[in-house]
């Protein structure tokens, strides 16, 4: 089940001010959540590069139909595209960094992201996003993993979506609960993931550096809480 629905928690278009509400995607996916309560049992969402592989595409999104409620995207027909932003159907009056803040709002809901990657390859929205669903807590699966060796960490090999049923509730990604302030840091990351995704959806220049940036720091503190229970910076 896509979720049509969402337009009842985000409109999307212009002059909406999403930016005022930066930050809040966690509260948005709490009353996401509430609302699609009673429907299919996992919620999902998927990611990746909607411009590559369209059939494919269309293919893991009926799948994931047949077994979550897909909290975005809407659907997957490309109504047209600008600036390297893919519009589906019904979103063309739409801003792109709304449209992003929309997605980030689902991510923080969601049981669960399913990440659409022909030939391995991930762009750098991609990128942000499974930063951010990571950082939230939110496990990330692919039918294999990608090719930047950086981000296998943070992505679940399953050979389809419909093998994801059993794992999804009890995979958890983010910082460790052991750290006594993993929550804060890694809301912090999430921050800095959706903030650069947004600048992405908007075109902005030197967002493709920022996301490599905000990603190697992210990946050293996972390595660090690997290996210790608190970084010492953040425990003191």
């Amino acid at each position: 089940m896509s979720a049509p629905y969402m337009s009842r928690l985000w409109p999307t278009s212009a002059g909406t001010g999403f930016a005022a509400h930066y930050g809040c995607w966690l509260c948005h996916g709490r009353r996401l959540r509430a609302l699609v309560k009673g429907r299919n049992a996992l919620r999902a969402v998927l990611c990746g590069s909607f411009r590559k592989a369209p059939d494919l595409l269309r293919e893991d999104f009926k799948a994931l139909i047949a077994i979550a409620t897909i909290l975005s995207p809407g659907n997957v027909e490309i109504q047209s595209e600008r600036d390297g932003f893919a519009y589906m159907a019904g979103e063309s009056s739409s801003l792109p960094a709304a449209l992003e803040w929309r997605h980030l709002s689902a991510i923080a809901a969601a049981d669960f992201v399913w990440l659409h990657m022909p030939n391995r390859y991930l762009g750098p929205s991609a990128m942000a996003e499974i930063g951010f669903a990571a950082a939230v807590g939110v496990p990330v699966f692919a039918a294999q993993l990608p090719m930047d060796e950086r981000v296998r960490s943070i992505v679940l090999e399953s050979p389809s979506p419909d093998s994801v049923v059993s794992r999804a509730p009890a995979t958890r990604v983010a910082l460790p609960a052991g750290c006594r302030a993993s929550r804060i840091h890694s809301l912090h990351f999430a921050n800095a993931f959706g903030y650069v995704a947004l600048r992405l959806a908007a075109g902005c220049l030197g967002a493709r550096t920022e996301v490599e940036a905000v990603l190697d720091t992210f990946l050293d503190a996972l390595h660090l809480n690997a290996h210790e229970e608190c970084p010492k910076a953040l425990s003191e």
